[in-house]
């Protein structure tokens, strides 16, 4: 008999692939892409779309670090950045 639903979510849990650092998965790919070539136009999709995407929870957790003090004062400065805006979508800070 085949497996289960049940058993094939728990395999994909507990797979070792899950449990590789990031030089140890490079290296997979590059022996599974080097013994099947043919795959190589297919990860290099995966890799663009990967490399293309903005994940939305990284864009919040750098402003919520900005937030927090991460940010140089400079770069960081709600109040000095009050009215400064501009309604011109070209010219995000008026100069004066």
């Amino acid at each position: 008999m085949g497996r289960t639903k049940g058993t094939e979510r728990s395999a994909r849990r507990d797979s070792v692939l899950d449990r590789l650092r990031p030089d140890e998965a490079k290296t997979v790919l590059c022996r599974l892409l080097a013994a099947h070539p043919s795959l190589g136009t297919e990860a290099e999709k995966i890799a663009r779309s990967l490399l293309g995407e903005v994940a939305f929870e990284a864009v919040a957790a750098d402003v919520e670090e900005a937030g927090r003090g991460g940010m140089s004062g400079a770069m960081w400065n709600p109040p000095r950045l009050r009215g400064k805006s501009s309604k011109k979508p070209w010219n995000l800070f008026s100069t004066t």
